[in-house]
């Protein structure tokens, strides 16, 4: 099956995939933190927080545009599969 993918779509996914590698740093940098200061609680977690929340409303508006994009074009390619298997039976 084909995928939908419009502009706002990709640049969604870039930020994405962007949100993912700040974060990814982030939490290298925590380890690193607790490595050095076990008993000390980590200075940019609240950082992390953010980010974690910023990537969860990302993650949840790329979806809502893929479900309005995808799931009429994939019903209609559905019911032409079927009609077309109709056809041969």
């Amino acid at each position: 099956m084909s995928e939908i993918i419009t502009e706002e779509m990709y640049q969604l996914k870039q930020l994405i995939m962007k949100t993912i590698a700040k974060r990814e740093a982030l939490k290298n940098e925590m380890t690193e933190w607790y490595t050095r200061f076990p008993n000390e609680r980590f200075t940019k977690l609240d950082n992390l927080i953010v980010i974690d929340s910023m990537l969860s409303e990302l993650d949840s508006n790329y979806r809502r545009l893929w479900d309005f994009h995808n799931k009429m074009h994939h019903q209609r390619e559905n019911n032409e599969t079927r009609t077309m298997q109709s056809q041969t039976d």
